[in-house]
């Protein structure tokens, strides 16, 4: 197996890249742009960021909507930049946790919100598209950073809380007579990467050295686990970054690592190295059906592969 080059493009470095399966990639830009963009890396959307933006970011499945987390609000915002409405918020930095996230649901018709609280653990908001607050969930966390994981069931979602030294924490979320329904992953040592493309499976990466995960999402129980010394000859440690690129193939990484590695679901089995050429400093990689995105947080360069034999 070996990955084929199929589209480049810089964009502005230390971009932050969110995978949306609806329509490609969410990209917040440095120099103050969301940008939806598709599996070929040509602009879909453009939205023109708050000046008090913060976290991670979305667009709606339409790409009319842009949902913004921002300081102390969550803000939607339409593509001439025009406030559409806002949910106002405790400010992040001002007591343990410093930025969330947002993202629409697939369908379009919820917005999900990792928020802080006044002087507690963080919480997550349901709202409706139109901004209206549906219900609130809390949460056991204060987020260094989150990161939202759709599930391919349009009603759910994965959410990845980052909480520096102290661990990370894996939530779930559904909404259930609209309002939002939340477990947790009872483990603060896993990094949730990414859902398998049917919903049976989930991926996670440990927070600092250990194994690498497959759980079943129905009851959340481990499947099968594959320590870093079975994958690698040197001693590596898996990076936070990989994912699914088809039902029965995953994908991950070693830190400080120039290869990319495949292997089976939901075994491990058959771990297969691939090269990839000319990788440039401080990349991270993204899982995509079919291959896997790179991206060089140094010159800006993006780069989408597929996976050939």
């Amino acid at each position: 197996m070996r990955a084929v080059l199929e589209s480049s493009r810089r964009l502005p470095p230390r971009s932050v890249i969110a995978r949306d399966e609806q329509f490609g990639w969410c990209v917040s830009s440095a120099d103050g742009d969301l940008i939806g963009i598709d599996d070929h890396l040509q602009d879909l959307a453009r939205f023109r960021l708050p000046e008090d933006a913060l976290g991670g970011h979305a667009v709606s499945p339409d790409l009319r909507l842009a949902a913004i987390s921002a300081r102390s609000r969550v803000v939607a915002i339409d593509r001439t930049g025009r406030q559409v409405w806002e949910m106002p918020h405790p400010a992040w930095g001002r007591g343990d946790s410093d930025r969330g996230a947002c993202w629409f649901s697939a369908d379009g018709r919820y917005v999900w919100a990792h928020v802080p609280t006044a002087s507690g653990p963080d919480e997550w908001l349901l709202l409706d598209a139109k901004g209206g607050l549906l219900g609130t969930a809390p949460l056991s966390c204060h987020s260094a950073g989150s990161r939202v994981v759709r599930h391919p069931d349009a009603n759910r979602v994965g959410l990845s809380v980052g909480e520096g030294q102290d661990g990370s924490e894996t939530y779930f979320g559904r909404v259930d007579g609209g309002q939002p329904f939340v477990e947790r992953l009872d483990d603060r040592s896993r990094v949730l990467v990414s859902f398998s493309p049917d919903g049976d499976y989930f991926l996670t990466t440990p927070h600092s050295i250990g194994p690498l995960q497959l759980h079943r999402v129905v009851d959340r129980t481990v499947v099968a686990s594959l320590e870093p010394e079975s994958a690698f000859d040197d001693e590596e440690a898996f990076d936070l970054f990989g994912g699914f690129v088809s039902e029965d193939l995953l994908l991950f990484t070693a830190e400080e690592c120039d290869d990319v590695f495949v292997a089976q679901v939901p075994t491990f089995d058959n771990i297969e190295t691939i090269t990839v050429p000319d990788r440039g400093a401080g990349e991270f990689v993204e899982a995509v059906p079919g291959g896997f995105l790179t991206s060089d947080w140094v010159s800006g360069q993006t780069t989408v592969w597929r996976l050939s034999r």
